[in-house]
Formats: structure tokens, C-alpha cells, sequence
């Protein structure tokens, strides 16, 4: 039979041996409150008849009479410290507080004065203004510091060698996103100079990314032929720039606002299912092209089309294709074998290689007249500026919804990029910057054709292994894009298509990653499901259903996590501490005084359930017990004491919430103490009259020894 008595007179000297001590607010003074006898009330199950209480005050010592909270220290010898902690109120009446001079003396007399405004004050908001600047325009910051001989020759070097990437991708990647190659190399040419002057990440190359060209080309073609429509050119330019003008809307209201922590919506074993996903389908799309003709069907019905016509294979194209991925291969496996050792490696444009080794066969041998399918015209010149019809209900009704997919999407993959990269050069990159940047150079590009672009995680790789030293290197980059259009686009005319079907499998194939071996390690078989899931699901239903069904699963862990509060349940070790104990099998909970720690702030999400939670505490004794379990508790609980250091926020949804789980407690002769409630909380208890009924002063308390020892003491009589 467990013996309350005995545990009492065990533990009791323990918690009275911490005395709480308190700070005087205007010196830092050590204080001692002279102590108050407790008044009585009708409606209190209290004892009435206290009157050893210790460190008793007023309410009106919660508030500093100049408008200041009081910050007291916490004497508990525990683990873990709290600042802002209130003192023990036991015993206060509140009748007898002058509420009405807190506020007109103190609150009306110092917080509704008007501060005068002086030329000094006025001169130093604009000097702050002006320090500010910088680091809301990156290019204010980096640009007046910039070393013309340290630096220079590297971001040339690392602009042409970029810029010899993403004039191939370009044009390879606009076949993707179902628009011309001229327009391939418009999204080449002006994102990256925007990202120069907005951007944070000196690495990250902004510019076509293959799972947004995939996504692009999939929403500026739906509908085509409904309305006999069969050019599908003049169909997807017009549409493809009011996309890349609504992503570029889209994600700079989302810098403004600053949601930067949007990179953490979607989980990364669930994005990189998506990624995989989408890479596969890239590279699916490309075999008919790879061998030299052509099919109908799309995404992954492409195998069964290019299974039944295997019997039209090119084999001039299958030689140029699989030596280009051949060449692509060793050049790169050189490149990281020996470029650490020969630095001069790192510079070598592959793609661009590639490029004219293949357009130089194929002109030389004249492959266009063995049914080689070549490139052919690109009408370059520079881009006239036109206004996107972003206004056009119909564009607007069928790109909206894919305008914040692909901006959610882009974001988070080129954030990764970023904070990768600006990790690796202990820097910091704000996302909120990040999304600035990328806004505006959607918006403006779409005035000159392009489509929506992002960071692209196979060229970042390239500017960081060239040793980009400012963002100067997308200047140069844009610059020599902007040349290839005026001047160099004849070139590319007997560029097979092969050839560039073997650039995108490669890109695409590096971007399939899954870290199964990572999250086997940590037996994560729930991530590694649902990143199996995502795959299969984009591959086979379509990228826009596989990153609808990747946001929406992530919303619901986040929500599901969210909505589950941390509660742990603390009891008394042998040392005297009070421990959680879910870890700690020495600690034993109190004989009818409960001890439970919050940690975390309260809010509509997660207040039902955190009474749920309470309520099976009390009940069961574990607040993950089935309902139908037994109880672990000794005898009934007659109080509830509530760590409250770690609620930070209570909103009123949640107030309410509590009122009601007080009333009901009150009801059932369960006392509910509070330790460490902060002063701003209990000031709203006080200006809600919860002081009055609910929770008495007397109720809170600045340490758990304090409150266990009251209800022990005061709660309920010890025989």
C-alpha cells in the first residue's frame, strides 16, 4: 500500500529547501517580500486558515510602473532555466487592486504621449534606411567592395564556361517546355542578369531547369486542339510568358510578405520522389529523339510508343546520340578525376563541346539527307519587348493554379541550391531575398519571351567548382547568351536533335537522387514509402498530379505534427530534480499532484488536443494510454500543476479553450497550479476575471517545488 505520509516526509524537506528569490526591477537587487496571509474565498476549496506563506505579492508588482515587465529569477534547482518568470501570488485579493491606476497613471501617462520629433531622430532613421538598403539590393553590397584584379579574371572564365552550359541547355530544354529554342535562350538571357542584382548566392545559376520545363510545358499545352488549333508554337509562346509573368507575381508577394520558410512546406524525401519522378519522365521523353523519330505519346506511355516503332530507328542519329553521351560521360569523369590537379579542367564547356563536335559531323557529312533531324532555323535577333497578356481570363483560368505549383516548386529546389552552396561558403542567403529575386526576374523576363526559370542545380555545381566570386559571373553570363542570340544562332541549324536528346537524358539522369541508404540507416520506413509513392505517382499519373498530391502530403505531416503538442509528465528523481519520466525510469510521480510540462506555445491547431491529452494524464497516468487501458496512478489526482516556462504565445482561441478545461477541472475538485506562467499571461488571466475563480493568485507560482509544496500544503489536508 503506498504510503502518502511517508512519501511526504521523504520529499517535503526537498521542496521546501528552494526558496525563491526575486529581483528588484530598478537596481538588480536581491529582495525579500514580506509575506501575506491568504484570503478567503466562498467559492475556493483552499484551505483558508495559511499563514506560513512565503514571497507573496501584489498584482501591481507584476507591472514596472514605467511600462516595463519585471524579469524574475528562477530559483528552482532544475535542468532546464526560464527568464520572465513571475513571482508566487498566493494570497492576493483582487478586490483591493487599483486597476483603474495602472492604467490611467501608468499606461495612459507613458504609452499615449506623442515622442517629439526632432532633425536628430529624423537623421538617423535615415541613416538606418540607408544602411539597410544593401541588404534588401545584394548588388549595393557586393558591388562597391568588388576587386577588379583578384576577381575579375575568375568571374569571366566562370561566365563564359556557365555561359557555354546554358546555351545547349537552353536550347534543349525549351523542347521540354513546348516553346521555340529562341525562346529557350531568352529564359538563358535575362533571369540570370536579375538574379546578379537581386540575388544572395554568389553559386546558384539562375536560368531553364529541366522539372520546371517539364511543368511549363505541361500547363501552356492543355487545351491545344480543342479549338482546332495547329500551331502549336503560337498556342504556347503567348502562354508561356503570362506563366513565367504569374510565377514571378506570385513568388515576389511571397518575398514581400516574407515567407521564406515556404522551403520547408514540402518534405525532402517527398521532393526529391518528385524530382526523381519528373527527371524519369525527362528522360523517357527523350528516346524517339535519341533514336532518330518521332511518336505521339507522352510521358511514360512514350515507352510502349517507342517499343512499337523500334523498327524506324535512325541508326546515324543512335551513333551521334550515344557518342555525344559517351563523350559527356568521360569529359565529366576527367573533369573530377583531375580537375583538383589541373585546374584548367574545371573550365572545359561540355556541353558546348558536344554541341559543335555534333553540329561539325553533321554538317561536313550532310546527315540532314540520311533523315538526321536537325535543329534548323532559330530567329534570333533581340527580343522586342511585349506586355504579357496576364489579364486574359482564359490564361489566367487555365494558368493560375500552375503558376503556384511551379513557383512553389522552383523555389524550394533552388533555396536547397542556395543554402547549400552559401553553407559550403560560410555565408548566410535569406530566403525571403531568394524569392524576391526570383520574383522579379520572372516578372521581367516574361516581358521578353521567356518562360519561368530557377536555379538549376547541375550548372550551380559548375559555378562553384570555377570559383565564382561575386554574382557579377550572371553579367557575363547573360551578356555572351545575349551575343549567341544577335549573332551566332545560324550555327545551331544542323544541331541534330539527337545530339541534344543526349544532353537532357544526361542532365536528367544526375537529378535522380532517392538517400534510401541515409534513411535505411535511420530506419525512416514511413519516408522511404512515401518517397517510393510520390515516384510512382508523378511517373505514371503526370507531374502536376504528382506535385499536388507532394504538397498536399506534406501539408498534412505538418499539420498532423503541428496539431500534436509536446506534453511530458514529470516526476520526482532521486536527486530531487524533477525529470521527465518518459526517460528518467527513477523518477515517481507525486501521490495525487500531478506534474506536467508544456513545451510549446498554444494555439487553435493544437488546444483540443492538448486537453485531450491532459485530460487522459489525469486520468490514466500516460497521455498516450488507449482509453480502455488501466490506470498507472497510485490514488486520484486532487492537482494539476502546469510547467508553463516553454508557452511562449497563447492565442485567444486557446484562452478559450482553457477557460472551459478550468471550469470543467473546478467542477471534478481538481486544483490546477501554474509554474513559470510569464507575466503577460497572467496579466491576460487577470483582465479576463479568471483570477477571480478560476485560477486564484495563490495559484501561481515561479517554481514547481513551489506549487507542489502548496498543493501538498494548502490543496488538500495531510492526515
Amino acid at each position: 500500500m503506498f504510503n502518502s505520509k511517508a512519501w511526504l516526509s521523504k520529499y517535503l524537506p526537498i521542496l521546501s529547501s528552494h526558496e525563491p528569490a526575486q529581483v528588484d526591477s530598478a537596481e538588480g537587487r536581491s529582495i525579500q517580500l514580506a509575506p501575506k496571509s491568504p484570503t478567503a474565498s466562498e467559492d475556493n476549496y483552499l484551505l483558508s486558515n495559511a499563514t506560513d506563506r512565503e514571497h507573496i505579492i501584489d498584482i501591481d508588482e507584476l507591472i514596472d510602473l514605467d511600462g516595463q515587465a519585471w524579469d524574475w529569477v528562477d530559483s528552482d534547482d532544475e535542468d532546464y532555466s526560464n527568464a520572465n518568470l513571475s513571482d508566487n501570488l498566493a494570497g492576493v485579493d483582487l478586490d483591493h487592486v487599483n486597476t483603474d491606476f495602472l492604467w490611467n497613471e501608468t499606461i495612459a501617462g507613458t504609452c499615449c504621449k506623442l515622442p517629439e520629433i526632432s532633425r536628430e531622430k529624423t537623421e538617423q532613421k535615415v541613416r538606418s534606411c540607408l544602411q539597410k538598403t544593401p541588404y534588401y539590393i545584394p548588388f549595393l553590397l557586393w558591388l562597391p567592395k568588388y576587386k577588379i584584379k583578384e576577381y575579375l579574371l575568375t568571374d569571366i572564365l566562370t561566365g563564359i564556361s556557365i555561359a557555354a552550359v546554358i546555351v545547349p541547355q537552353g536550347i534543349a530544354y525549351s523542347a521540354i517546355a513546348n516553346v521555340p529554342a529562341i525562346n529557350g535562350l531568352y529564359t538563358s538571357w535575362m533571369p540570370p542578369i536579375m538574379y546578379s542584382l537581386l540575388g544572395g548566392c554568389r553559386e546558384l545559376a539562375m536560368g531553364p531547369e529541366g522539372v520546371v520545363s517539364l511543368l511549363t510545358g505541361a500547363a501552356i499545352t492543355v487545351g491545344f486542339g480543342d479549338a482546332g488549333e495547329t500551331d502549336l508554337y503560337a498556342y504556347t509562346v503567348p502562354r508561356a510568358a503570362v506563366l513565367s509573368f504569374l510565377v514571378g507575381l506570385f513568388t515576389l508577394c511571397l518575398g514581400i510578405l516574407r515567407v521564406g520558410f515556404l522551403d520547408n512546406l514540402i518534405s525532402r524525401p517527398i521532393l526529391h520522389g518528385f524530382v526523381s519522378a519528373s527527371a524519369a519522365i525527362i528522360f523517357v521523353g527523350q528516346l524517339d529523339s535519341f533514336l532518330g523519330f518521332s511518336v505521339t505519346q507522352q510521358e511514360w506511355k512514350k515507352l510502349i510508343g517507342v517499343a512499337e516503332n523500334l523498327d524506324k530507328i535512325n541508326w546515324y542519329s543512335v551513333g551521334i546520340s550515344t557518342s555525344s553521351l559517351i563523350a559527356i560521360l568521360l569529359i565529366d569523369f576527367i573533369k573530377n578525376r583531375w580537375g583538383k590537379t589541373y585546374g584548367a579542367l574545371k573550365y572545359i564547356p561540355t556541353p558546348l563541346i558536344i554541341v559543335a563536335a555534333a553540329t561539325f559531323i553533321t554538317f561536313i557529312f550532310q546527315l540532314q539527307d540520311k533523315d538526321v533531324v536537325v535543329l534548323g532555323d532559330i530567329e534570333g535577333g533581340f527580343p522586342i519587348p511585349k506586355v504579357p497578356e496576364f489579364w486574359n481570363p482564359v490564361y489566367l483560368r487555365e494558368l493560375a493554379v500552375e503558376s503556384i505549383l511551379i513557383g512553389i516548386v522552383g523555389f524550394v529546389e533552388a533555396n536547397a541550391i542556395a543554402k547549400t552552396y552559401s553553407s559550403l561558403g560560410a555565408y548566410e542567403v535569406s530566403a525571403n531575398r531568394e524569392l524576391v529575386a526570383f520574383g522579379v526576374g520572372n516578372s521581367v523576363s516574361s516581358f521578353f519571351g521567356a518562360y519561368p526559370a530557377f536555379g538549376s542545380l547541375a550548372r550551380s555545381k559548375i559555378q562553384y567548382s570555377c570559383g565564382a566570386r561575386t554574382p557579377l559571373v550572371g553579367f557575363i553570363v547573360s551578356w555572351v547568351v545575349l551575343l549567341t542570340i544577335l549573332f551566332l544562332t545560324p550555327l545551331f541549324y544542323y544541331l541534330p536533335k539527337s545530339c541534344i536528346a543526349a544532353i537532357v537524358m544526361v542532365a536528367a539522369g544526375r537529378l535522380i537522387e532517392f538517400h534510401f541508404k541515409f534513411l535505411y540507416q535511420i530506419r525512416a520506413w514511413l519516408e522511404i514509402l512515401l518517397t517510393l509513392f510520390t515516384f510512382f505517382t508523378t511517373f505514371f499519373l503526370g507531374a502536376e498530379i504528382g506535385i499536388i498530391l507532394a504538397i498536399a502530403i506534406s501539408l498534412f505531416l505538418v499539420v498532423k505534427h503541428t496539431t500534436l503538442p509536446s506534453v511530458s509528465i514529470l516526476g520526482i528523481a532521486p536527486d530531487g530534480k524533477w525529470r521527465d519520466v518518459a526517460l528518467f525510469k527513477d523518477a515517481q510521480l507525486m501521490p495525487g499532484v500531478l506534474v506536467v510540462r508544456i513545451d510549446e506555445s498554444l494555439y487553435f491547431g493544437n488546444i483540443e488536443q492538448l486537453v485531450k491529452m491532459i485530460n487522459r494524464i489525469v486520468s490514466l497516468g500516460r497521455w498516450d494510454a488507449h482509453p480502455t487501458d488501466a490506470t498507472i496512478l497510485q490514488e486520484a489526482v486532487f492537482s494539476l500543476v502546469i510547467d508553463a516556462r516553454n508557452i511562449h504565445s497563447i492565442d485567444a482561441n486557446a484562452w478559450g479553450v482553457l477557460k472551459e478545461m478550468l471550469y470543467d477541472y473546478k467542477r471534478r475538485n481538481i486544483a490546477v497550479l501554474f509554474a513559470h506562467l510569464k507575466q503577460d499571461h497572467i496579466l491576460s488571466l487577470h483582465q479576463a476575471d479568471l483570477t477571480k475563480e478560476l485560477v486564484p493568485l495563490e495559484h501561481l507560482h515561479n517554481s514547481i517545488n513551489s506549487a507542489v509544496k502548496y498543493a501538498h500544503t494548502y490543496v488538500r489536508k495531510i492526515d
